[in-house]
């Protein structure tokens, strides 16, 4: 769902809507809200996506990708933040380096393509990514930058994700994986806090590199905090078949 709650109205244009799980309903219901729209009917659906990687990874073979990439096959982290003035990365990527490479992991760096490709400070932050990424993976054995491969390879081969507010995490999350999220105060001061990037967050901030350790060890013990996966997925592993079935049921009403 998009980041700006106005463009609901155009669901008016659609006979149905496919529901991806509880949050898309609830971020739904909360944008007509806003503006009052009426909405079509809403089908309790699943995400097929999400289907999809939960069918890789049955036969994802981690350790021959981690070796492709020339890592050992330990704990694997990936950092995947947002872009703009509201990203975490400028603040924090230096520190996300740090705290891995004490807790002897993997890094593999997967920053928005949006700070890679253009010049503007306020997309950017007013650093040469392509630049400060080659330094670092140059500089440490631990970390890979990952911007070429495939997101699903690098998803799948990762324990846990650290982001700020990338809607990259919900994805993660639907894998039933652990998300570590970093302070994103300026995205939610223009977007405000009623939205799925909220609702999926713990209800504290991490503040320091010795406090996103501890959530990262927690995280990667499984005993730090987890999203729900059945509060953000319906019918995970079925959703083909439910898809097809609530196609079938719309054509025969018509």
């Amino acid at each position: 769902f998009t980041k700006d709650f106005k463009y609901v109205r155009y669901l008016q244009r659609y006979n149905a809507v496919f529901l991806n799980g509880p949050l898309h309903k609830k971020a739904l219901l909360t944008a007509q809200g806003y503006y009052g729209v009426d909405l079509p009917p809403m089908y309790e659906v699943g995400y097929l996506r999400g289907d999809r990687l939960l069918k890789m990874s049955e036969t994802f073979n981690r350790s021959l990708f981690l070796e492709s990439l020339g890592l050992s096959d330990v704990p694997t982290v990936m950092y995947a933040p947002t872009w703009g003035d509201f990203s975490s990365t400028t603040e924090w990527i230096d520190k996300v380096v740090e705290v891995c490479g004490d807790m002897g992991i993997n890094l593999l760096l997967r920053l928005h393509p949006i700070v890679l490709t253009l010049k503007a400070k306020w997309k950017t932050g007013g650093v040469d990514w392509n630049r400060k990424l080659h330094d670092i993976e140059k500089k440490y054995s631990y970390v890979r930058v990952a911007m070429s491969h495939d997101i699903d390879d690098i998803m799948l081969a990762s324990d846990v994700m650290i982001t700020d507010v990338s809607g990259m995490a919900l994805e993660f999350l639907t894998m039933d994986k652990p998300v570590v999220f970093l302070p994103a105060p300026r995205y939610f001061e223009i977007y405000g806090t009623e939205r799925p990037e909220k609702w999926c967050r713990p209800d504290y901030e991490i503040k320091d590199t010795a406090e996103l350790k501890q959530d990262l060890r927690k995280a990667l013990e499984g005993t730090g905090f987890k999203f729900p996966v059945d509060e953000l997925v319906y019918n995970r592993g079925k959703v083909l078949n439910v898809m097809v079935q609530r196609i079938e049921e719309i054509i025969q009403n018509e």
